[in-house]
């Protein structure tokens, strides 16, 4: 069961807590229409999933206000330019993106100048806050002892090594995606992941204590050579096809019928 405690998940310190984002509201903006500024949201409640459309993204009271502005000087911030890069919203400056064909004939971008660290402990900082909600949306993330692990490399800054927690970005084809389903778990090469699609931006991060080096490393983020990124399409993902399954178990808003 998840910890209920008023205290700050991440301090531990009584404070008083702010209406914490799980997923940064940036990340939520590719989604928005403008008029009205509104998205479709899906989230899971004890009487199945509902749909809505909510003017910002799923939020609690988990964090205080020193961590809420610690995480989005440390991190958030630092990852802006390289997040709108990737989610197709605005190029940074800094950064260098470019679409090639690997040696099999898949598609992918090279992503180059990028921060490794403030972009690793971003995303792993989304899979720690899911991991301490208690929101059923975020239910099937349980991260059991790496929670205090992530915690303390979000605490002290250390994104770790690129085989500790390793984080990977797939770009979807479909540009038009308007939600954002549930993170999922489940297993890749053996070992256990967390799937967070951001937009069009799919997220795999791998939690497990005996990693060594796989061949997948090849596209984890680094903090050296250029990250490949590999496109996907979004129709053959099993994140998308259980979306679109719960989209058909359910009675939508009257505005979609």
């Amino acid at each position: 069961m998840k910890d209920g405690s008023d205290f700050c998940k991440l301090c531990r310190e009584a404070k008083d807590l702010a209406d914490s984002h799980i997923v940064p509201e940036f990340i939520y903006k590719p989604l928005y229409d403008e008029k009205p500024r509104r998205m479709l949201s899906a989230t899971s409640t004890d009487e199945g999933v509902q749909l809505g459309f909510p003017q910002k993204g799923i939020r609690e009271q988990l964090l205080c206000v020193d961590c809420e502005q610690y995480l989005n000087r440390s991190f958030e911030q630092k990852s802006l330019a390289t997040w709108r890069t990737l989610s197709g919203e605005q190029p940074g400056s800094r950064l260098k993106l470019t679409e090639c064909t690997d040696s099999q004939g898949d598609q992918q971008l090279i992503l180059e100048g990028h921060d490794y660290a403030s972009l690793k402990l971003l995303l792993l900082s989304i899979l720690w806050r899911a991991s301490v909600s208690s929101l059923q949306t975020y239910g099937d993330v349980r991260l059991g002892p790496h929670e205090e692990s992530i915690r303390g490399m979000i605490l002290n800054q250390n994104p770790g090594e690129e085989c500790e927690y390793p984080v990977i970005l797939y770009i979807l084809d479909d540009e038009d995606l308007r939600n954002m389903p549930p993170p999922s778990q489940g297993r890749m090469k053996g070992h256990r992941v967390y799937q967070f699609l951001l937009a069009r931006v799919l997220v795999i991060t791998f939690v497990t204590g005996h990693l060594k080096q796989e061949s997948f490393f090849n596209y984890a983020l680094r903090d050296s050579s250029p990250l490949r990124i590999p496109i996907v399409k979004a129709a053959e993902l099993p994140i998308i096809k259980e979306a679109v399954r719960v989209w058909k178990t359910i009675k939508p808003p009257g505005e979609l019928i």
